[in-house]
């Protein structure tokens, strides 16, 4: 078994070029036409964070338009956050764009620049929650939360071999549970 991490728009690319057996992704319909989506998990929140001593990090309640205010450090998944958090905020009412112009490599990146108290970023519930707990960042409290489902694609018409149905339902099963990871594949 081969495990790759990469973009999640490159991993499906991978799948349809038949290069990879299976990815999982979150579900944002790419590729839809050319790849089976199996559901892994009905959502993974995603938090706004900020430095504790952001203006921002000590409202009682953050409206959406509040964070439009601010430059946003978007993480590793670039592609997929400027689509989800722009229809979030039109679903919200809101009609001033973000400021997404500022893109890190990784999540632990985005984390040692919203460090410095100037942005804030986007990311997974856990992959900040270490952090959250130390107080060395604070998640901003908004309205609501931001749910993404997460896939597990394979190339339309392929058969999913007994390994792959073991993975499927471990993966389901990590899914469950608050320690999972998105964003791999195999």
């Amino acid at each position: 078994m081969n495990l790759q991490f990469e973009a999640h728009e490159k991993l499906i690319q991978d799948v349809i070029d038949s290069r990879l057996d299976l990815a999982v992704v979150p579900d944002l319909g790419y590729g839809a036409n050319k790849v089976h989506h199996i559901r892994i998990s009905d959502g993974v929140k995603l938090l706004f964070y900020a430095s504790p001593i952001h203006p921002l990090a000590n409202k009682e309640l953050v409206e959406w338009g509040d964070l439009c205010d601010y430059p946003l450090l978007v993480g590793h998944e670039p592609f997929a956050t400027k689509k989800i958090i722009p229809n979030k905020l039109i679903a919200e009412g809101v009609v001033t764009p973000l400021n997404m112009d500022m893109t890190a490599d990784n999540v632990q990146c985005c984390k040692i620049l919203v460090h410095n108290g100037k942005s804030i970023s986007v990311a997974l519930e856990e992959d900040i929650e270490h952090e959250l707990r130390e107080g060395k960042l604070k998640a901003l409290p908004l309205p609501n939360d931001i749910w993404i489902e997460v896939d597990a694609v394979m190339h339309r018409g392929s058969v999913a071999s007994p390994l792959i149905q073991d993975f499927l339902s471990a993966a389901k099963s990590a899914f469950a549970e608050p320690a999972a990871r998105p964003m791999m594949s195999v």
